[in-house]
């Protein structure tokens, strides 16, 4: 009895779903999914990129202090601000990294009395448009 019953309700299409219908809902779910990862790597390059620039500021700054304790010049690179017994940044060389674990670059200007940083951006490679830099 319960074999026919099944067997009828198949045949009315009562039971289950249809191909087209599990096509269309995954169709639906894919498209979705598109969507929302697309909208979470903006926000992560965003973050990232503020994360980067916060570094920037503070690498700055802690440069700022060591010229200020060495008669105005900047150190010749930045390991010298992870070094010592009192860092100006704490964290080791790793604080010295973008947001993407890339070295920040550093460059000193004006016979030592200036420096520029900057950092490769999300796609790594100096000289691009996508270059983070403090000046």
């Amino acid at each position: 009895m319960n074999n026919q019953i099944s067997k009828e309700a198949v045949r009315r299409g009562k039971e289950g779903f249809s191909l087209i219908e599990l096509i269309i809902a995954v169709s639906i779910l894919a498209i979705l999914s598109a969507v929302a990862v697309t909208n979470v790597k903006k926000h992560i390059d965003k973050t990232n990129k503020v994360a980067t620039m916060e570094t920037i500021q503070a690498i700055s700054s802690a440069l700022t202090t060591y010229s200020l304790d060495h008669a105005g010049k900047y150190p010749e690179s930045l390991n010298a601000l992870v070094e010592g017994d009192d860092p100006d940044i704490k964290g080791g060389t790793d604080a010295l990294n973008d947001a993407w674990a890339q070295e920040i670059k550093y460059e000193r200007l004006k016979n030592g009395r200036d420096f520029k940083l900057t950092s490769a951006g999300p796609d790594g490679d100096f000289g691009t448009e996508d270059d983070l830099t403090s000046k």
